[in-house]
């Protein structure tokens, strides 16, 4: 009796979670706000895309140009990527006319919504590195907002 109660319990923990929230499976429309000194605050749009199993998931097509992925971790409402270094193509600033190109360092993000997929809403913070219109290599603080696309 006492391995069926465990049994069902175990089954019940398993289904209950320890993974990240369905609602992260979803595209999303990412702003990510770009601040590199000596240039105007940026937002850029980006069309992503994540995928999850289990405690683990991929958010694809992270970057400006599209392309880019990071390798995600995490429970429920949060998941990080870390120690993956995810090149994006550069891309042209107007106001500098000059290009440039992010490296995303490590980062976080929390869903918060969640009682309709739709409803949700994708919030973030990370670090990359900058080349170009930047004399030499800067470390820049980042931020993400999302929605799912509708």
């Amino acid at each position: 009796m006492k391995r069926a109660a465990l049994a069902v319990f175990l089954a019940g923990a398993a289904c209950d979670g320890g993974g990240l929230h369905p609602n992260f499976a979803n595209a999303w429309v990412l702003a990510l706000a770009v601040d590199v000194p000596g240039l105007d605050p940026t937002n850029y749009a980006a069309t992503a895309s994540i995928t999850i199993s289990g405690s683990t998931g991929a958010a694809e097509d992270v970057c400006p140009t599209g392309g880019g992925i990071w390798s995600l971790t995490g429970h429920d409402r949060s998941a990080s990527w870390d120690g993956h270094n995810v090149p994006c193509n550069s891309f042209f600033i107007p106001e500098k006319s000059c290009s440039l190109t992010l490296t995303y360092g490590s980062g976080s993000l929390t869903l918060t919504g969640i009682g309709n997929s739709q409803d949700s809403v994708l919030r973030g913070t990370g670090t990359a590195t900058a080349r170009g219109c930047t004399p030499g290599e800067v470390t820049l603080p980042l931020t993400f907002e999302g929605v799912p696309v509708p």
